[in-house]
């Protein structure tokens, strides 16, 4: 792991495999279903809009993920935004009993599992919600350093 910065270092010891949902599955390797849920948990993202999912538990934990980490966030690479995005998303998925990012299905009204890309796609835009006036902050504070912040890391909570 880099001190710095939390992220992996080039030709360190690999980081151990991610879970990864895809759109399509039916379950994940716990046997958690990932399609046709009548009854989500707390440990869910929904997807959708209104207060439904705005107030939801596993909303606001993702949200307090997403907010903690948007300073790092704004402050890296392209290829590392990426990465912050996908922690991120293993994090939900890393809960006991997992979190899965859950849709509506429009054909039967049950919830369904987005998968991996588009739950990394929401978070990513998430991050980058209010952008503009962090980076300000960021810049009052003296925070940033040629566009980025010094000495960022990965926080859980």
């Amino acid at each position: 792991m880099n001190p710095m910065g939390g992220l992996p270092i080039r030709g360190a010891n690999p980081p151990p495999k991610l879970l990864t949902v895809r759109a399509d599955a039916l379950k994940m390797p716990d046997g958690t279903p990932l399609k046709n849920i009548e009854k989500h948990r707390d440990q869910d993202v929904l997807c959708g809009r209104g207060g439904g999912t705005n107030h939801h538990v596993g909303n606001a934990h993702w949200r307090k993920l997403v907010n903690t980490n948007k300073r790092l966030y704004l402050s890296l690479p392209k290829k590392q935004k990426a990465l912050v995005a996908k922690s991120i998303v293993h994090a939900v998925r890393a809960q006991n009993p997992p979190g899965r990012f859950l849709a509506r299905d429009p054909s039967n009204s049950l919830w369904c599992d987005i998968g991996d890309q588009k739950a990394t796609e929401k978070t990513s835009q998430a991050l980058r919600e209010g952008a503009p006036d962090i980076r300000t902050e960021m810049a009052k504070e003296g925070q940033m350093d040629k566009g980025h912040i010094r000495g960022g890391q990965l926080l859980q909570n």
